[in-house]
Protein backbone atom coordinates (compact mmCIF):
# COMPACT_ATOMS: atom_id res chain seq x y z
CA UNK A 1 0.00 0.00 0.00
CA UNK A 2 1.50 3.48 -0.88
CA UNK A 3 1.73 6.82 0.79
CA UNK A 4 -1.00 8.18 -1.31
CA UNK A 5 -3.52 5.51 -0.75
CA UNK A 6 -2.95 5.58 3.21
CA UNK A 7 -3.45 9.28 3.43
CA UNK A 8 -6.54 9.07 1.44
CA UNK A 9 -7.86 6.37 3.55
CA UNK A 10 -7.07 8.45 6.81
CA UNK A 11 -8.78 11.65 4.71
CA UNK A 12 -11.85 9.50 4.27
CA UNK A 13 -14.50 10.17 5.70
CA UNK A 14 -15.89 6.42 6.16
CA UNK A 15 -15.04 5.09 9.13
CA UNK A 16 -12.85 1.88 8.75
CA UNK A 17 -12.79 0.35 12.45
CA UNK A 18 -9.36 -2.05 11.48
CA UNK A 19 -7.62 0.95 10.07
CA UNK A 20 -8.62 3.29 13.12
CA UNK A 21 -7.04 0.78 15.44
CA UNK A 22 -3.83 0.58 13.61
CA UNK A 23 -3.97 4.31 13.57
CA UNK A 24 -4.08 4.82 17.40
CA UNK A 25 -1.85 2.14 18.01
CA UNK A 26 1.36 3.97 16.01
CA UNK A 27 0.02 7.50 17.81
CA UNK A 28 0.34 5.97 21.05
CA UNK A 29 3.38 3.96 20.28
CA UNK A 30 5.17 7.05 18.61
CA UNK A 31 4.06 9.51 21.31
CA UNK A 32 5.71 7.36 24.15
CA UNK A 33 8.68 6.91 22.16
CA UNK A 34 8.61 10.85 21.68
CA UNK A 35 7.68 11.61 25.80
CA UNK A 36 10.55 8.94 26.73
CA UNK A 37 13.10 10.64 24.51
CA UNK A 38 12.50 14.46 25.71
CA UNK A 39 12.38 12.92 29.47
CA UNK A 40 15.62 11.26 28.69
CA UNK A 41 17.65 13.83 27.08
CA UNK A 42 16.09 16.74 28.62
CA UNK A 43 14.75 18.11 25.61
CA UNK A 44 13.73 21.54 24.91
CA UNK A 45 12.54 20.75 21.47
CA UNK A 46 11.59 17.53 19.74
CA UNK A 47 11.56 17.37 16.24
CA UNK A 48 9.47 15.19 13.98
CA UNK A 49 10.63 13.97 10.39
CA UNK A 50 10.26 11.50 8.16
CA UNK A 51 7.56 10.11 6.69
CA UNK A 52 4.87 11.34 9.23
CA UNK A 53 5.39 14.74 7.33
CA UNK A 54 3.91 13.27 4.93
CA UNK A 55 0.44 12.98 7.34
CA UNK A 56 0.60 15.67 9.03
CA UNK A 57 -2.75 17.27 8.49
CA UNK A 58 -4.44 13.83 9.22
CA UNK A 59 -2.30 12.75 12.34
CA UNK A 60 -0.60 16.10 13.91
CA UNK A 61 -3.59 17.38 15.87
CA UNK A 62 -4.45 13.60 16.97
CA UNK A 63 -0.37 12.81 17.83
CA UNK A 64 -0.15 16.46 19.97
CA UNK A 65 -3.31 15.34 22.03
CA UNK A 66 -1.48 11.88 23.17
CA UNK A 67 1.31 13.72 24.42
CA UNK A 68 -0.78 15.88 26.21
CA UNK A 69 -2.43 12.95 28.04
CA UNK A 70 0.56 10.96 28.28
CA UNK A 71 3.18 13.32 29.48
CA UNK A 72 3.48 15.02 32.97
CA UNK A 73 2.46 18.38 32.26
CA UNK A 74 5.22 20.27 33.41
CA UNK A 75 7.33 18.22 31.06
CA UNK A 76 4.52 18.51 28.05
CA UNK A 77 5.05 22.59 28.47
CA UNK A 78 9.00 22.78 28.25
CA UNK A 79 8.58 20.60 25.14
CA UNK A 80 8.13 22.38 22.03
CA UNK A 81 7.46 18.90 19.12
CA UNK A 82 7.84 20.87 15.93
CA UNK A 83 8.17 18.65 12.20
CA UNK A 84 11.05 18.54 10.12
CA UNK A 85 11.13 21.53 7.84
CA UNK A 86 12.73 19.22 5.45
CA UNK A 87 10.38 16.26 5.55
CA UNK A 88 11.36 13.34 4.46
CA UNK A 89 14.87 14.15 3.91
CA UNK A 90 15.69 15.51 7.19
CA UNK A 91 18.08 12.74 8.34
CA UNK A 92 20.14 12.68 5.11
CA UNK A 93 20.83 16.02 5.06
CA UNK A 94 21.36 15.96 8.74
CA UNK A 95 23.97 12.77 8.34
CA UNK A 96 25.75 14.74 5.83
CA UNK A 97 26.39 17.76 7.72
CA UNK A 98 28.08 15.31 10.41
CA UNK A 99 30.16 14.21 7.67
CA UNK A 100 30.93 17.83 6.50
CA UNK A 101 31.85 18.99 10.24
CA UNK A 102 34.13 15.98 11.02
Amino acid sequence: MSSKEILQILKDETKNQAFEEIIKTYIEYLSIGIANFARICSSDVVVIGGSFVHFKDVLWNILLKELDRIMIPMEREKTTIKLATLGNDAGIIGGTRILENS
